[in-house]
């Protein structure tokens, strides 16, 4: 048998459908919509600027910032109020009722990083555990999105 007959020994099945031709290069392409649930997600995830839900009261209730105004203004421009809020009880859940100072801290680079720093008062081998604890339950999950703006530490007293 030569290629030639290979053709006709394979039956020729034409679709039911009639074939159509779809000019994608001139048609005008609509751009889909996000679905409601991923607009909220993109909030959450700093694609679109984040709402404080009682402005900067929450975070002055439960944080203590060493300069309001520029930690207020760097928290705003970050997007990082959503996180701040949501970390507080991973806080207490590791360190227990710490107080978490803010701090904007500025390294050699001029690049700047806020710092949540829980007090602590015990020894350090505790505070790092506490830490550590801290860290693999909630923050490394998190720390992706945010970890060039955010940090979390401990401060001995």
């Amino acid at each position: 048998m030569n290629l030639m007959e290979a053709p006709q020994l394979v039956p020729q099945v034409m679709p039911s459908y009639p074939l159509m031709y779809i000019d994608s290069f001139t048609k005008k392409q609509s751009q889909p919509q996000p679905a409601a649930h991923v607009k909220k997600v993109g909030v959450y995830i700093k694609r679109q600027p984040q709402a404080v839900p009682n402005g900067m009261a929450d975070l002055n209730a439960q944080f203590v910032m060493t300069d309001a105004g520029e930690i207020s203004k760097f928290i705003l421009d970050k997007g990082l109020a959503f996180i701040l809020l949501e970390s507080k009880a991973h806080i207490e859940a590791a360190f227990g009722e710490a107080v978490k100072t803010l701090k904007v801290v500025e390294d050699d680079e001029g690049h700047q990083t806020l710092f949540c720093l829980m007090v602590y008062s015990g020894h350090s081998q505790d505070a790092k555990q506490a830490l550590s604890t801290f860290d693999h339950d909630w923050w490394l999950n998190r720390a992706g999105e945010f970890s060039d703006r955010l940090n979390f530490d401990f401060e001995l007293v």
